[in-house]
């Protein structure tokens, strides 16, 4: 997932882009099978774009692994 500009010069790092490197896809999407990583989902909203931009440059399978999720509303 991007990481906002802001978030990347206080981290020094994007470690999406960090976890990225080592699987990274192909150049051409078109019917390739992605996977989608991001470290934390809250509301599910930034995947399901990300998805929609690969869907539409071809990709005919998305995956989704995330390393943790934020609790739902008064479940903290």
């Amino acid at each position: 997932m991007p990481l906002h500009p802001h978030r990347l010069k206080t981290r020094g790092f994007n470690q999406a882009a960090e976890i990225a490197r080592h699987v990274a896809c192909p150049e051409s999407l078109n019917g390739a099978h992605v996977l989608l990583i991001d470290d934390v989902l809250t509301t599910g909203a930034s995947l399901s774009a990300c998805a929609e931009v690969l869907r539409h440059a071809g990709s005919r399978r998305i995956d989704v692994a995330v390393l943790a999720r934020t609790p739902e509303p008064g479940h903290a």
